[in-house]
């Protein structure tokens, strides 16, 4: 989802080069992000971490950038904080019960969709898969917020477990290009050009 190196380049220039990697082939190496992916294999392979979790709130917060080079500060910008209670770790080391910050770019307001286009807000009661990196940003997040995740390996990351079905969720860009490539979803409700199953994922991720 977050697409910029912030003290560098355009938030435009990296929105464009996220778009031609939308149907990359190859899985980039861990250090990679921002890649959009139509294979589960490869949003698999390529996620640092992978967890079942509960939605707890969501905060808005005002973060310092770094300079990468010099460490210095380089000013500021708004983030989006979503905080998950972990209930199962499939690929990572995140314990059940641990609390976990994931953050939004700036510029970008988080709203996900289905995959009839309709906004699906996070629900309390709802459990979700989410498919995560470690952060590689020049931020200083807030101390309070301890280790922050970053939904930086692409579209999709985000999960709804429907069943024993994950129905994805996906920031509207990457849906209307599916539709432009002419990619059929398997599912209507879900946001992506696979089907995956909680049973699959496991096995996959092993």
């Amino acid at each position: 989802m977050p697409f910029s190196t912030l003290n560098r380049r355009s938030a435009g220039a990296l929105a464009a080069a996220a778009l031609a990697l939308l149907f990359a082939c190859a899985a980039p190496d861990s250090e990679e992000q921002d890649r959009n992916w139509t294979e589960s294999a490869d949003l698999i392979a390529t996620s640092d971490r992978i967890v079942l979790a509960q939605f707890v709130e969501s905060r808005q917060e005002t973060v310092q950038l770094v300079d990468s080079d010099s460490g210095a500060l380089a000013g500021e910008t708004e983030i989006l904080f979503r905080q998950f209670e972990i209930s199962e770790t499939v690929k990572g080391t995140t314990d059940p019960g641990d609390l976990l910050w994931v953050a939004f770019d700036a510029g970008r307001d988080g709203e996900l969709v289905n995959g009839e286009g309709d906004v699906r807000d996070f629900g309390g009661s709802n459990t979700y898969v989410l498919f995560l990196k470690g952060r590689l940003r020049p931020l200083e997040y807030p101390p309070e917020f301890g280790s922050v995740l970053w939904t930086g390996n692409g579209e999709p990351a985000f999960a709804e477990l429907v069943g024993d079905g994950l129905e994805f969720r996906a920031e509207r860009q990457y849906l209307d290009l599916l539709r432009q490539e002419g990619r059929n979803l398997p599912d209507r409700l879900s946001a992506a050009p696979f089907a995956l199953t909680l049973d699959e994922l496991r096995e996959n991720a092993g």
